[in-house]
């Protein structure tokens, strides 16, 4: 879990790093916005993934 964290930060903060060298001034806050938003949508599509996924492997296993 470490490693992965250590990933997923690396990357969101390359992401923000690029956009901000290769993004005109005029269009720079609107994509840091969206790629902020997109990176929060994300994680909560994850966890609530999880939710449901949880449960049916629970059940699937015979794990109460």
């Amino acid at each position: 879990m470490c490693g992965q964290g250590l990933l997923g930060g690396a990357t969101y903060v390359n992401s923000m790093y690029m956009i901000y060298k290769t993004i005109s001034d005029k269009d720079r806050e609107f994509s840091l916005g969206v790629v902020s938003l997109a990176d929060d949508v994300g994680i909560s599509l994850a966890a609530l993934t999880s939710v449901f996924l949880e449960k049916w492997l629970r059940r699937h296993n015979n794990i109460h």
